[in-house]
């Protein structure tokens, strides 16, 4: 089905809106989603953090560096985790699961006695991470440091962006499809019809106010116009029917007119004349 030039700047503009719409709200959607999962990922960092906490102060108590250190490994597996290292009341780092040493950049890294603390760091040829402090017995114990890889969870959070966007854009495409096909029935298709019509008009066919009989009955601007359209063509018609009919008029009484005068030029010739005398003559000798 052909669509109108005017339908077509306007769902142009409409096409425009939409991507502006999809882009918007996948931003939005984005920042948001991208706040949720750091958090999530954060608190995912800090419960691990307290668990070896709480898991840590009887063997920093017994001072069991086999039994530490392989609970740091442990927990070094775990997807996202890059480091964790535990820092006795001393400030001293007693097991780690850096190779083959801890980076200047997290030696200094401190804690908060009241609460398990998270700071973003950079470690030159690692990355960056979320660094998370949990206090041990309230810091007397000194403090567990779990470093989560930013880059794992940069790339999940490009993952799940990139998901909600193609469900956005694909419920956004629906509903402009949707809208699209609303808009071709209420509007195009009248639009047509009356173009169809004017053209049969153009080409000089008959007027057919069937052709117009639904959409006229129709309480929107499209029925009003289909109704001023049908009276404008009726009218057309009806002047067209009378002009027909005084050309007609005007060709006969012509045709009367050229008759009378050559029936005049005719009477009036010497040729008419000399006859017209010779029969006057002729009768006058009969009587």
């Amino acid at each position: 089905m052909r669509m109108p030039k005017l339908l077509q700047k306007v769902l142009a503009g409409v096409l425009v809106l939409f991507v502006a719409v999809v882009v918007t709200t996948s931003v939005i959607s984005g920042w948001n989603l991208d706040r949720l999962l750091r958090e999530q990922y954060d608190s995912k960092g800090a419960a691990l953090a307290n668990d070896i906490a709480a898991a840590s102060v009887e063997t920093l108590l017994n001072r069991d560096a086999s039994t530490l250190q392989s609970a740091l490994d442990q927990s070094a597996e775990i997807q996202g985790v890059s480091y964790v290292f535990i820092v006795d009341d001393r400030g001293q780092i007693v097991a780690h699961t850096f190779v083959p040493s801890v980076p200047e950049a997290v030696r200094s890294l401190s804690g908060n006695r009241a609460t398990t603390t998270i700071r973003d760091v950079h470690v030159d040829g690692l990355g960056d991470f979320a660094d998370i402090a949990a206090p041990i017995l309230g810091g007397e114990a000194g403090y567990v440091h779990v470093g989560m890889d930013r880059a794992i969870m940069a790339n999940q959070i490009k993952s799940a962006i990139a998901g909600t966007s193609l469900a956005i854009l694909v419920v956004m495409i629906a509903l402009a499809a949707a809208g699209a096909m609303v808009v071709i029935r209420t509007v195009t298709r009248p639009i047509l019809r009356l173009t169809d019509v004017a053209q049969s008009l153009e080409r000089g066919d008959p007027y057919r106010p069937e052709a117009l009989a639904g959409l006229s009955k129709q309480k929107d601007e499209l029925g009003q116009l289909a109704r001023v359209f049908g009276d404008m063509a009726a009218q057309v018609k009806a002047r067209e029917t009378r002009l027909k009919q005084q050309v007609e008029e005007l060709r006969i009484e012509i045709d009367q007119t050229k008759k009378a005068k050559q029936v005049a030029e005719i009477t009036e010739s010497d040729y008419f004349k000399s006859l017209r005398q010779k029969a006057k003559e002729m009768r006058t000798v009969r009587e």
